[in-house]
C-alpha cells in the first residue's frame, strides 16, 4: 500500500481528499500539514511513497517545500494539487522534476486519475500547466533562458522588499554587487526601471511566491 502525506492549508478538504483517496484508490494517507513547515517536518518524519502538497501556504510556500522535499527525500514522488498556475510555478516543477500538477478546478475523476497516474510509477499535468509549459519552450526570451542562476534567485527574491545591503547579507554578497545584478536583469528583460520589473515578475506569478527569508 503505497503512504501518503498531504499538505494544504484548507485541512477539512485535505482530509476529505484523503479519505476519498483511501477508498478509491486503495492507499493510507500518513499524515495531514496546514503549512509548509509542519508538512516537511512529516514528511521528513513519515518518509512517504507521495506528497501531495498545495503551493500557496504560510510559512513555508509549496514552490520551497517541493525544493527541500527534493533535496532531502530523493525518492518521494512529488503532486502538486493547486488552484495556481502560472509561468513560474510551471518552470519550477520543470526544474524539478515533479510527477504531477493537478489544478483543483479539475472534476474529481480528473484529480483521481492523476494520483492514481503517479502512484503507479507515471506523470500527470494538467492541460493548463502543459499549454504554459509549450510557450516557455518555444519562447527564446523565456526567463530562466536568459538569465543567469544567479540573477533568477535575486529576481525571485525581488518581491521580499528587502534593500540592496539586506539582499547582499541573505545572498553572500555586497549590496553594489545586488544592484548590478538588478540592473543587468533590467537590461537582459528589456526593462526600464524596477517598476518594470515589477510588472514583469508579477506576469510569472512570482508575487505568489516570495521565498522564506
Amino acid at each position: 500500500m503505497k503512504r501518503i502525506v498531504i499538505v494544504d492549508d484548507d485541512i477539512l478538504i485535505a482530509e476529505c481528499m484523503g479519505k476519498l483517496l483511501e477508498k478509491r484508490l486503495r492507499v493510507g494517507v500518513v499524515g495531514y500539514a496546514k503549512d509548509g513547515e509542519e508538512g516537511l517536518k512529516i514528511c521528513q518524519a513519515t518518509q512517504p511513497d507521495i506528497a501531495i502538497i498545495d503551493l500557496q501556504m504560510p510559512k513555508l510556500n509549496g514552490i520551497s517545500l517541493m525544493e527541500e522535499l527534493v533535496k532531502s527525500l530523493p525518492d518521494i514522488r512529488i503532486i502538486i494539487l493547486s488552484g495556481c498556475i502560472n509561468p513560474y510555478a510551471v518552470w519550477k516543477v520543470m526544474q524539478y522534476g515533479i510527477h504531477g500538477y493537478i489544478l483543483k478546478t479539475e472534476n474529481m475523476e480528473t484529480m483521481l486519475h492523476g494520483v492514481h497516474a503517479v502512484i503507479n510509477n507515471d506523470h500527470f499535468f494538467s492541460s493548463k500547466f502543459l499549454i504554459i509549459k509549450e510557450k516557455l519552450r518555444v519562447d527564446p526570451d523565456a526567463f530562466y533562458k536568459i538569465l543567469s542562476p544567479r540573477e533568477q534567485e535575486i529576481m525571485c527574491i525581488f518581491f521580499a522588499g528587502l534593500d540592496d545591503e539586506h539582499m547582499g547579507r541573505k545572498l553572500g554578497i555586497t549590496a553594489g554587487t545586488v544592484g548590478l545584478h538588478r540592473k543587468n536583469i533590467r537590461k537582459k528583460l528589456q526593462l526600464n526601471n524596477d517598476r518594470e520589473l515589477m510588472g514583469y515578475m508579477i506576469k510569472l506569478g512570482l508575487n505568489k511566491f516570495t521565498p522564506d527569508l
